[in-house]
């Protein structure tokens, strides 16, 4: 506050002073790697009055922002920040070391520097190795399906279908999955859940399905008989035919 006076009068002003330091770094970057994500994250602390202007350094090159490169700033509370530099579906190209630049009107610090050495491989979508196999049987037998997996994982969906409609366990289906062996039980086969089988498996990555025919004999024998008359019937157009001719 300033005040000044004369024998005239008084006069008073109020003003604001803002101090302001070259950005400082304490701590060295983190690098956090997300594997399933091929990704990287090298995150860095600055203290700082106002939000500094960052730039992330790859060797002696700036790193630019793109679509897999991409720079964040967040205020953590009054004068700290953290400032991120998120590289996702990682390469070789990505390998190095990195730095930090903070500048501000004051200046500028950089931070010690962190090498990356290995690329997050990334996930795999789940692949059935033993798939399903069309069962036929009579009518109130018990009957299993399984497939099982290249690969064991306990956080892959697994979803069952008949004829398109989705299977859930209840008193006449039975759903069980170990992290690599999923089996779908039928207590007592009715000619209401014979149809195709559908089961697939699937993660971030993608999925991989697997389809099977459940059938009673007595529909198999009539399906037969169907298609041997049909067969009988397009003998005798063709022998008709070449009488006709």
């Amino acid at each position: 506050k300033c005040n000044i006076k004369n024998p005239s009068g008084e006069l008073n002003a109020n003003l604001t002073l803002n101090i302001e330091i070259v950005p400082v770094i304490k701590e060295i970057p983190k690098v956090v790697t997300i594997t399933k994500k091929k990704t990287i994250v090298i995150e860095c602390r600055v203290m700082s009055v106002f939000e500094p202007k960052c730039i992330w350094m790859k060797e002696n090159t700036a790193v630019k922002e793109d679509s897999r490169h991409s720079v964040k700033i967040e205020e953590l509370k009054e004068g700290e920040y953290s400032v991120k530099l998120e590289m996702s579906n990682c390469t070789i190209e990505d390998k190095g070391t990195y730095k930090l630049i903070a500048k501000n009107e004051k200046g500028e610090a950089q931070s010690q520097t962190v090498t990356i050495t290995e690329i997050p491989k990334g996930g795999e979508a789940p692949v059935i190795k033993e798939k399903l196999r069309s069962v036929t049987l009579t009518e109130s037998k018990e009957v299993e399906f399984r497939v099982t997996l290249s690969t064991t994982d306990k956080t892959t969906k697994i979803t069952w279908t008949r004829n398109s409609q989705t299977l859930t366990n209840n008193k006449d289906v039975s759903l069980s999955f170990d992290g690599q062996v999923a089996k779908m039980t039928i207590n007592k086969v009715t000619k209401e859940l014979t149809g195709t089988i559908k089961v697939i498996v699937a993660n971030e990555f993608g999925q991989d399905e697997s389809t099977a025919e459940l059938v009673l004999e007595e529909q198999e024998e009539k399906k037969k008989k169907v298609e041997e008359k049909k067969k009988v019937e397009e003998k005798k157009k063709v022998e008709e035919k070449k009488k006709v001719e």
